[in-house]
């Protein structure tokens, strides 16, 4: 057991760094954004050794500047002082707010023989300790009562470390590390920079500390042996295997051979998280990194196993519990589709993936991956070179789908990434899956007659057995779901040059290429959560449709239009009628609603906004009458 003794002592500090300037020329302030080992109210400047600072001065600067942007570069350790360049002068932290480096921490080992028990000391004295190998042993700790520091031994520092998650003080610190529940263990193994953070963070916890004679630990060094991987049931266990060296300022190692010969396991095992090797451990060990194919981490087993880095393991896409993949088209109120269409309020607008898919295909000029704030030093750009619906995991349901992520850095360099729909943001989401039934039902039991099945096991295929065909889709329901976009588009102004819909002119559609575009992909998200295709083979299905303004129709208020249905090679999947037939849209300016108006006094429709038959779907949007026919076939 490890005892630490703790008395609060009131906290200090220069009125300059908080007001940020007692000087003209002085206008830093302390980079709150560097929060790792920080109580409430506390500095990093009277927290950290000066050598601390350095190491967190890598992860981000440690200072920012009003009048200039401030990189980690710009910040400079000069024997005892910190200097900042800014506005081309170097200001000095001793001379402007008198700062003094704090003092390193002694260790020491006692033996008492009185009690039988041997304990580390922690104090302000040197360190008397004759060895590193002691930070991996399991002794008590005891602090001195003016002490508020966390536990010296690597097994804690691992703990904290492994223990991290999304958004906490240290992911803040470091934007980039990936926490372990976050990043699989044959990923992190690979990933030379997330091993690089760990080495930083365990040398920046040792460096609080002095170790006396010893020489200084210049480097940690993490070495990858390999992973291990195991299945219990529908739980999966994974976790690197390492040895752990400290080196001095020429390379050389600082522990027993025995020590940096010892392979350990990141995992967690009662209270150890840095645990030896061996048959025995790896049975027991409890894994901290993440899986896609354990029901303890996704509730279900996904059946993931890609044995490279992901695009999501690559850069932190989660951090500030955001999605970097933004849809900018400036008529939309939400740049985040994703959560939009994968969790939503009502279940009618929850997509597929072959929905979803469809969508960044044909809004292509719309989506990017922005680059986030904390990778703008490393990478330039970020691009989707591909998009399709993986085959192999899910059961090969049409449920996942895989974009190929081009990353270009700023040194020219280029790598692809894979990056799978379920990683888009960090809420674990999965697609709807698909109806194979001609009707607009969204609440009953069966709702979907095509999807993923949890419980179809590892490496079955779920194969299709029913789909919709495409010219009974045609003409059994595709003047249902038009009607259904035009409650979306007839109240947006930006779409009717400041005017709803009923005031606006038809004639002016023919310019409005946008109005036809919102039209297309409204109606192409709701098709494509249709199982539609000419047999059941997935090569067979809709793969793409086309929707063509044709001109003005002979009634006042009325355009024509035409709707396809197009497969894998462009080619209409649709019989040579349906193909030709021209449709009526109403509801424009000069339109005779007596039809409409009738509809809606048949069915006492009491509202016409989409609101109205998604709150009470059950019955409002299920019955089809309640949808208002805007519009009909030419006859």
């Amino acid at each position: 057991m490890k005892i630490k003794n703790l008395t609060i002592i009131p906290f200090l500090i220069s009125p300059c760094i908080i007001a940020a300037s007692c000087n003209n020329d002085f206008d830093v302030k302390i980079n709150k954004e560097l929060k790792y080992g920080l109580n409430t109210n506390e500095s990093i400047l009277n927290k950290f050794t000066i050598e601390q600072l350095k190491i967190l001065n890598k992860f981000r600067p440690l200072l920012n500047a009003k009048s200039d942007k401030l990189n980690s570069s710009d910040i400079t350790f000069k024997d005892n002082d910190i200097l900042v360049k800014t506005k081309n002068k170097h200001l000095s932290l001793y001379k402007y707010l008198n700062y003094k480096p704090i003092a390193k921490l002694g260790l020491h080992l006692i033996n008492d023989k009185v009690q039988n028990w041997k304990y580390i000391m922690v104090d302000k004295n040197k360190s008397t300790i004759d060895n590193y190998d002691l930070l991996f042993e399991h002794y008590d700790y005891i602090f001195d009562q003016d002490l508020n520091i966390d536990f010296p031994d690597i097994n804690s520092i691992i703990k904290r470390i492994s223990t991290s998650t999304i958004n906490d003080q240290l992911n803040i610190t470091i934007p980039n590390f990936i926490t372990p529940n976050w990043i699989r263990a044959k990923a992190w193994v690979k990933n030379k920079e997330q091993i690089s953070y760990w080495e930083d963070l365990i040398l920046f916890e040792l460096k609080r500390f002095d170790f006396g004679s010893l020489k200084p630990i210049q480097k940690v060094k993490i070495s990858v042996v390999n992973f291990i991987e195991s299945n219990e049931g529908r739980y999966h266990k994974n976790a690197p295997v390492v040895t752990i060296n400290f080196l001095d300022a020429d390379g050389k190692s600082l522990l027993s051979e025995k020590l940096r010969n010892q392979k350990f396991i990141i995992g967690q095992l009662n209270q150890d998280y840095l645990i030896p090797y061996n048959d025995d451990n790896v049975k027991k060990y409890n894994s901290l990194f993440r899986d896609y194919n354990s029901i303890s981490d996704f509730k279900h087993t996904l059946d993931i196993d890609d044995n490279e880095v992901l695009f999501n393991e690559y850069v932190n896409v989660f951090y500030d519990d955001i999605t970097i993949l933004k849809y900018i088209n400036p008529l939309s109120l939400e740049n985040n589709q994703y959560e939009l269409y994968v969790n939503p309020t009502y279940l009618y607008n929850k997509v597929s993936a072959r929905s979803f898919l469809w969508f960044l295909k044909n809004d292509e000029k719309y989506f990017e991956i922005v680059v986030p704030e904390h990778r703008k030093n490393v990478d330039l750009k970020y691009e989707i070179v591909d998009k399709k619906i993986n085959e192999k995991y899910l059961n090969d349901s049409l449920s996942l789908i895989e974009l190929k992520i081009k990353v270009t850095k700023l040194d020219g360099s280029i790598k692809f990434y894979k990056w799978y729909s379920i990683d888009i943001n960090s809420h674990y989401h999965t697609f709807a899956g698909y109806k194979t039934n001609l009707n607009t039902d969204w609440n009953s039991n069966n709702i979907y007659g095509y999807g993923w099945d949890e419980n179809l096991g590892k490496g079955k295929i779920n194969k299709i057995t029913k789909v919709i065909d495409p010219n009974e889709f045609y003409e059994k329901m595709l003047l249902k779901l038009l009607s259904l976009q035009v409650y979306k588009l007839k109240d947006n102004l930006t779409l009717f040059n400041n005017r709803v819909m009923t005031k606006y002119e038809a004639h002016n559609v023919e310019h409005n290429t946008i109005l036809i575009e919102q039209l297309k992909t409204k109606l192409g998200i709701d098709v494509f959560k249709y199982l539609i295709g000419n047999g059941n083979n997935k090569n067979d299905l809709i793969d793409d449709i086309n929707v063509k303004y044709l001109g003005l129709s002979n009634e006042p208020g009325c355009v024509l239009l035409k709707v396809d249905f197009l497969d894998k090679n462009k080619n209409s999947m649709l019989n040579d009628f349906n193909r030709n037939k021209i449709i009526k849209w109403y509801g424009f300016n000069g339109t005779d609603f007596t039809k409409i108006n009738k509809q809606i006094s048949n069915y006492n429709i009491v509202n016409t906004n989409i609101d109205y038959l998604l709150k009470n779907s059950q019955k409002n949007l299920k019955n089809q009458n309640n949808i208002i026919d805007y519009f009909d076939w030419k006859e």
